[in-house]
């Protein structure tokens, strides 16, 4: 499971990543660096400011709230 499902998820995801300046690319990889120590997400990048962005979704921490309302 991973929080880019369909529907209110969606909707969910886009509202968390404007609650915290981020795009729903960035709180997917939090959310999943959140999940388990031991997750290790690669994320793809053709473009340099992708790579970048996506480094970003290290430094975020989701609250309860938001970890409730996208998993």
């Amino acid at each position: 499971y991973t929080p880019n499902g369909g529907g209110d998820q969606r909707s969910d995801l886009a509202d968390v990543a404007k609650k915290h300046g981020r795009t729903t690319y960035q709180v997917m990889l939090a959310w999943l660096l959140q999940a388990s120590p031991s997750m290790f997400p690669i994320p793809g990048a053709s473009k340099p400011e992708n790579a970048i962005s996506s480094a970003e979704a290290s430094t975020l921490v989701l609250d309860e709230s938001d970890l409730a309302r996208i998993g």
